[in-house]
């Protein structure tokens, strides 16, 4: 569904813009990844207003601020190629094949050797 449709779907019950609701989802989305932040600093003792904030992906520059004041941080680290680092690091990922079979069989009868193929 498009967000026209849902918002015309929506429009009578939510009294506002759409821009207002996709402004409410972002806001949504930077205090999730504040809280993701939040809470294995605090577990480790660590105060993240303490540090700068690096931005990666794809959408790193479109968060990256607003999560550093939901963090009392004061400096965010833009690298030139912050979109890529997701696809920089997949393309220096070690290549793994993970195989499996399934076996109806019972355990007891099962030869488990014989069904490699």
């Amino acid at each position: 569904m498009r967000f026209d449709e849902l918002y015309s779907e929506l429009g009578a019950e939510a009294p506002t813009s759409g821009e207002a609701i996709l402004e409410g989802l972002l806001r949504i989305a930077d205090e999730r990844m504040a809280e993701a932040i939040r809470h294995i600093s605090v577990r480790k003792g660590i105060d993240p207003a303490a540090y700068s904030l690096i931005a990666f992906g794809g959408a790193g520059g479109q968060h990256a601020c607003r999560v550093a004041e939901l963090l009392g941080m004061e400096e965010v680290i833009l690298p030139g190629d912050a979109g890529l680092l997701s696809a920089v690091g997949l393309g220096h990922a070690v290549i793994e094949r993970f195989a499996q079979r399934e076996v109806l069989r019972p355990l007891k009868t099962s030869r488990i050797a014989s069904t490699r193929g």
